[in-house]
Order: C-alpha cells, then structure tokens, then sequence
C-alpha cells in the first residue's frame, strides 16, 4: 500500500473534498480522498448549516437532491429584515424555469451523505484516519504526501494535489502558502433548538439591525438553528450568562420566535474572534478548494456554496488537462482566475461588511428599496444567494431605479 502512485490526492473529506473526489472519478481518474478523521460519519459543526441558491446546481451534478430532500433537507428562502422592515423573498427562477432555491441541512446529516456518496464512486479510494505528515516536493511543485495512521506511514503519489483541508489547512501550512486576513468586528453565538414557535414558518429569517444581527434557519428534522452575531464588545455577556442572553437577544429582533417556548438540543458554539481569511486557490502546483482558500465571516452562509462550487470549477478545467497527460500548470492558472472571477467581488463584499456595523450607501438603497418592490428584492436576493456577480449587482441603471423607489411613498412589499 505504500509509494501508491494516484492521477489525484484530495485532502480532506468534507464537503469541497468529497465533490471533487466524486467529479474526478467520474471524469476517468484514480482519486485518493484522504481524511484524517477515522469515522466517516464526521461533520463540521461551526456552520451556519445553510447552502446557498448558487450550489444547488452542484448538488444536482452530483445526483444527490433527492437524497438530500429524503433526509429532511429544506429548499430554503430568507426573509430579511432591517429598519425599513420585512423584505420576504420572492420565487425564484433561472432562464429555463428552475427553481433557484437553496437548502438548509445540518452538517451531520449533509457530511456522512457527500462521503458515502465518493465512497461509492468507482476510482475513488478512501483513505480515513490518515493524517498527512509531509509533502512531497519535486522541482518547485507539490507531487505527493506522506500521511500517519495507525498502520503506519504511507507515501502517495499524484500529477495533482488538492487542499480540501479546511480553514486551518495543514496542506497550506506546509506549504508555508501566506494568508491574507482581514477583521470581523462580529463574534457568533449559536445553537440547535427544537419546537420553535416560527413566525414565518418554515421560511428562514434574518435580522441586520445595525450592530446588532440574528438568524434563525428551520433545518432538517424539526431542528432549527438559531444564531446571534452582536458585535465583540459584548461577547463578555453571552459568556456570563450563554442561554438567558442568547434568548433576550434574539427576542428583541421584530417577530422574532420566543425561544422560552422551545427546547435547546444542543450546547452554544461561541466564537469571539473569525477573521476572515485567504489564500491564493493555487501554489506549488497544488489547488485550494473550500475554506483552505478562502473562509468568510459566517453571517451571510457562503461557506457551504464555496465549497462545492470551487471543487466543481476546480474539477471542470483540470481533468481534461490530467487526462491528457499534459497542460496541467495551465488548467491550474484557468481555474485559480475562475476562482477569483467567481468568488472574488463577493468576498471583497463579505469582508468589507465585517468591519463596519451599518449599511454603505449603496446597500441602504438595495435594501430599502428592497422592502418596496418585487423585483428590487428579487435583484437583491439573486445576489445574495451568489447567484448574480457584484457588477451585476451595481448596475446603475438598477441603482438609479432603487433610488427612484426609495423616494417614493412607502408601499410594503409583501
């Protein structure tokens, strides 16, 4: 089982890692899908739990939409409010008609299910419980690892190597790749609840009230993920005093469900401190899917959409090259520019929201205009779900008709 020689090593088996794993081996190729934890039933548990509308078409790629839906999974829509009121999400579709909805679905259930799904794909080897020791580099470019398990250590070969490691990539830190960060002045509180009383029923919901934001995510199982983001300062209170000042929190946001009525399944993930974190998507001659390339504040759920879309992209312009024997380097420059053309307007606006507790100029036209017309809530959500790029999101001609409505008698959209 040593010196094994793979056309791919994907390091790490969570979503990004088991997408790529599985479009690889469909594409021809032998895959070693490296995984560091023992048990494939794992999952990430700091997680807002929610995909977005953007990777929807990657989970139909990889065949799993019925599965998930057959697991309790919620095609999910937001209703977001701020201090011009509600805006409910309109229904959604692309050019030929296709919903354009995302899911929410907890980690524990969404993880075992991508595995078992690239556990199952012929020229897919799964190698659990292997944590890598080093890399392997030959003439300026990474073409292996050396993993530990409990057998002992073994040497893997590969013409590519991908870091799906996660946000604390040990690929990456071998690889002395720099990261780029930049602050999050918002810490995040969370749990899991049962019997909450929704107000909007199934439909999500989201409070940007200044300093001050929340959400709540109906999940699979009658669970519901309940999360509060306040700003650093008063993290201290939540320490003090998790479950009565998480509720009063959230009970201060407008039609907000009275958390007193339901029951916590689960303790309070807290985070003080998530700066929002970089890394170029290729270096070495190794790629980057996932949060080992770019991981965000939590507040607007990016991270599981990132994930699978980036190991797609990642799968669409190097199999060909792998394939062929030839051209690699090239298809990894392609996608490291997929990477940014996609990702990059979205993360510079993730990141520059982090920093500040209020709405931009712009943002206070979206969203006011947003609460007074369909289709201004329908551009702002397009965005929001990742669907729509941020050039298409500052189209002045849709600016211009935002500030048009925005002196315009109020009018609620509902």
């Amino acid at each position: 089982m040593n010196n094994q020689v793979f056309d791919v090593i994907v390091v790490g088996a969570a979503l990004a890692g088991t997408t790529a794993a599985t479009l690889f081996a469909r594409a021809g190729l032998r895959v070693a899908l490296v995984e560091r934890n023992p048990d494939s039933y794992a999952y990430k548990q700091l997680c807002t739990h929610f995909i977005q509308g953007s990777a929807t078409p990657t989970l139909a790629r990889l065949g799993v939409l019925e599965q998930l839906e057959a697991r309790g999974g919620l095609r999910n829509s937001a209703n977001i409010w701020t201090r011009w009121g509600w805006i409910f999400e309109p229904e959604m579709h692309d050019a030929n008609g296709a919903s354009q909805h995302g899911f929410n679905l907890r980690r524990q259930v969404l993880d075992p299910l991508l595995c078992q799904t690239a556990a199952a794909t012929p020229g897919v080897e799964l190698c659990l419980g292997h944590s890598v020791k080093d890399l392997i580099v030959e003439n300026g470019r990474v073409t292996g690892i050396v993993t530990h398990a409990a057998a002992g250590d073994r040497t893997l070969r590969s013409r590519l190597v991908v870091a799906a490691d996660g946000r604390n990539s040990r690929l990456a830190e071998l690889a002395k790749i720099r990261i780029k960060s930049s602050p999050n002045r918002r810490s995040l509180i969370m749990a899991q609840y049962r019997e909450v009383p929704l107000v909007h029923g199934a439909t999500s919901q989201m409070w940007i009230d200044g300093a001050k934001v929340g959400y709540i995510f109906p999940n699979d199982d009658g669970v519901t993920v309940v999360a509060a983001m306040p700003p650093q300062a008063d993290f201290a209170n939540f320490k003090a005093d998790p479950a009565g000042h998480f509720e009063r929190y959230m009970q201060a946001f407008p039609d907000s469900p009275d958390l007193q009525k339901a029951v916590r399944i689960s303790e309070f993930i807290q985070v003080k401190d998530y700066p929002n974190q970089t890394r170029a998507p290729v270096a070495l001659g190794m790629a980057l899917i996932g949060d080992a390339a770019l991981s965000m504040d939590p507040l607007f759920g990016v991270g599981c959409g990132w994930a699978l879309q980036s190991a797609e992209w990642l799968v669409d312009v190097t199999a060909p090259a792998l394939k062929a024997g030839t051209g690699v380097e090239a298809a990894l420059r392609d996608y490291a520019k997929v990477h940014q053309q996609k990702l990059g307007g979205h993360a510079f606006i993730v990141a520059d929201f982090s920093k500040r507790y209020a709405f931009n100029l712009i943002e206070r036209l979206m969203f006011k205009a947003a609460t007074r017309d369909v289709a201004a809530a329908r551009h702002l959500f397009l965005f929001a779900k990742r669907i729509s790029s941020l050039a298409e999101f500052l189209n002045p001609r849709i600016i211009a008709r935002a500030l048009w409505l925005t002196l315009q008698p109020a009018k609620p959209n509902t």
